[in-house]
C-alpha cells in the first residue's frame, strides 16, 4: 500500500444493495430498537415544522398621521428606505406599502 495514494473503496455494491437484508426499512425510516424514542423525536420534529410554517404576526409600531393622495405619512415606527410595510385599514384589511422617504421622524409610504 502506497501512503501517498488514497485507498480505493472496496466492493461498493455491498453498501448499495442491503435492501434485501432489511426489507422492513423504507427510505427515511429510522432503524432502532426503541420505537418510543424515535416516535417522540418524530413528534418534536413535526411540531417544529409546523412552527416554521406559521407566519409571524406583524408588529404594530405606529400610526398614520396624514394621507395626501397616495402618499401616507406614518409616525412612531422605524423602517429602512425601500422596506415593505403593512398598513391596517379601518375595515381590518391590510394595504402593503413601501417606504419611499422621510420627513423628520415620519415615514413616507406609497401603496404597492
Amino acid at each position: 500500500m502506497n501512503p501517498d495514494q488514497p485507498e480505493k473503496p472496496g466492493n461498493t455494491d455491498d453498501a448499495r444493495n442491503l435492501s434485501h437484508e432489511y426489507p422492513e426499512l423504507k427510505p427515511g425510516a429510522i432503524a432502532g430498537n426503541d420505537a418510543g424514542v424515535s416516535g417522540r423525536w418524530s413528534d418534536r420534529l413535526r411540531a417544529r415544522r409546523q412552527q416554521a410554517k406559521a407566519p409571524a404576526d406583524p408588529v404594530v409600531e405606529g400610526k398614520l398621521t396624514r394621507v395626501v393622495g397616495l402618499t401616507m405619512e406614518a409616525q412612531g415606527c422605524s423602517a429602512s428606505l425601500g422596506s415593505r410595510v403593512q398598513v391596517e385599514t379601518e375595515g381590518g384589511g391590510f394595504v402593503e406599502a413601501e417606504v419611499v422617504g422621510f420627513s423628520g421622524e415620519r415615514l413616507l409610504l406609497m401603496p404597492v
